[in-house]
């Protein structure tokens, strides 16, 4: 039993890890991920871009080294599919403004949100937690758009752990510093079975988060490893039958043994 575990896990590690290993450390604070909303367009399609580009969107940028408690970002963060729960869960507070390029009201609050980034990450921290502010795409990424069930631009939500709240106040620069600081609390969070961190909504950004990967992988094999796209399309094929495979013999193995110790 216990050889043939290994031997699972190996060929798990054999058929995806040197792949996997391509997209290592393109996840968390970066750069690009700072306020800078043309490197937001790119990180749609290559996950992250080497340098940030002006745009009418350019507030402060801070290099990841910088993103700490000693020293906090300066401008708004953005946030990905495949980076937003990572980030999340570092035990600090959230503020996140889902918005639109197309959007006149987001354009319109653009500097005024920056300034509320700046504000938030230079407070010291409350019961704590530090506040961070963060910014969604949600034209590009619609998968987490539709994990917060995103109606309307500008939305804003604020997430303390697992509770999650939605601001219903003036779209000011006072309201929603004073909103991620203390003024969440006076609200009731998101019910759980609707709350993008309850069970569901961990559900579906799993799947999300799987289905994204798979796509850089894809990707990775296509323009890295220079491979056509029939030859990478045979080569997940060949893995998920492999896979499959295994881990059919390996559950068969496991309720064979259950049955025997029964």
């Amino acid at each position: 039993m216990a050889a043939f575990l290994k031997l699972y896990l190996f060929l798990l590690l054999f058929l995806f890890s040197p792949i996997v290993s391509v997209k290592a450390g393109e996840e968390g604070y970066d750069d690009d991920d700072i306020g800078d909303d043309d490197s937001t367009e790119k990180e749609n399609d290559n996950i992250i871009s080497s340098k940030p580009k002006p745009s009418s969107f350019s507030p402060p940028t801070t290099t990841s080294s910088s993103i700490n408690k000693e020293q906090p970002p300066k401008g708004s963060i953005h946030l990905t599919t495949l980076t937003l729960d990572k980030l999340l869960n570092d035990g600090n507070v959230w503020l996140i403004e889902f918005y639109a390029p197309w959007c006149g009201h987001c354009k319109a609050f653009a500097n005024s949100y920056e300034t509320v980034a700046q504000q938030v990450h230079s407070s010291p921290p409350t019961n704590g937690k530090f506040g961070r502010v963060a910014k969604v795409n949600g034209d590009s990424e619609k998968a987490t758009a539709s994990r917060f069930n995103i109606v309307g631009y500008p939305s804003f939500f604020v997430v303390d752990g697992w509770s999650v709240y939605e601001y219903k106040g003036p779209r000011t620069i006072d309201g929603l510093v004073k909103y991620v600081k203390v003024g969440y609390k006076q609200d009731d969070p998101l019910a759980l079975w609707s709350s993008p961190m309850g069970p569901l909504g961990m559900i579906q950004a799993s799947m999300f988060w799987v289905s994204a990967n798979l796509l850089g992988i894809y990707e990775s094999l296509v323009e890295k490893y220079q491979l056509s796209p029939m030859v990478a399309a045979m080569f997940f094929a060949g893995s998920g039958i492999t896979l499959g495979f295994f881990t059919m013999i390996f559950v068969a193995v496991m309720l064979s043994a259950k049955v025997k110790d029964e």
